[in-house]
């Protein structure tokens, strides 16, 4: 009986999984086919997919858990949207939303019914879950996408650290949260490491790089204060741990910065 239950569970959120990853590729089609109706598309995309996923994921206010992991799944739609705005070519825009959709698919089906106790184990279990891999993927489609903003938009400077400023707080909100380190001053963490950010942000805005260049670097930063910042508040700050964040960091930053084809 017990079992039969299990099955029907993972059965129907496999389709609502389904139902909300069809509704992001329909959403993004639209933004692609409909590009003198952008504002349209993204406005009425946002809010469907926002109702979706709180009824989907059965968002309720005593539940702090399924609150955060719609807010998560909203947070990687609209990244995706932003950063489809500023990709060319047919190929690397259909390239792109397939990739966004399945990995919208396979973290609904993550985030469905997921508890407290859930969260708690995956934090523990895993260095970087992949619900941590979605932040650092959103985080780079928001940054990108928000320097497109600013470089093609004229989106004003103060606009620009506005919106980083939410953003980042929000993801390093999250990213603490789902490792499972809801502390007392984990408010203090999260504003410090994104004024960081904002300062970096502000200094990007003079950088002669195009918008992926300055958004991998914002990006490497992100990577590396949310995850020096996770080792320091579970007391696994180490020498070794601040040269393996930095050294990847670092590595994979130089291949971006040096292709100009990616940052110019």
């Amino acid at each position: 009986m017990k079992t039969n239950i299990i099955m029907k569970d993972k059965t129907q959120n496999t389709l609502k999984s389904t139902a909300l990853a069809l509704l992001s590729l329909a959403s993004m089609e639209m933004l692609i086919f409909y590009p003198e109706y952008i504002s349209y598309v993204i406005g009425v995309s946002a809010v469907v997919l926002l109702i979706a996923i709180f009824i989907f994921v059965r968002v309720k206010i005593r539940s702090f858990a399924s609150m955060m992991s719609a807010i998560i799944a909203f947070l990687f739609f609209a990244s995706s949207m932003l950063s489809l705005v500023f990709i060319h070519g047919t190929t690397y825009k259909q390239l792109f939303i397939g990739a966004s959709t399945i990995l919208f698919f396979i973290l609904m089906k993550r985030l469905m019914g997921l508890k407290v106790y859930e969260i708690q184990t995956m934090a523990y279990k895993q260095q970087y879950s992949y619900i941590d891999f979605i932040l650092l993927l959103t985080s780079l489609y928001f940054y990108s996408g928000f320097f497109g903003l600013y470089l093609y938009m004229s989106l004003p400077l103060w606009s620009l650290l506005l919106a980083v400023f939410l953003v980042n707080g929000l993801l390093f909100f999250l990213f603490f949260y789902f490792n499972d380190l809801w502390l007392k001053k984990m408010w203090m963490y999260v504003f410090v490491l994104t004024f960081i950010v904002l300062e970096i942000a502000w200094t990007l805005s003079y950088w002669p790089n195009g918008l992926l260049g300055r958004g991998f670097v914002l990006f490497f930063i992100y990577y590396l204060l949310s995850g020096l910042g996770k080792h320091y508040l579970k007391e696994t700050f180490s020498r070794k741990v601040v040269q393996e964040y930095v050294v990847v960091g670092i590595v994979v930053l130089a291949l971006v910065l040096s292709t100009s084809q990616w940052t110019y």
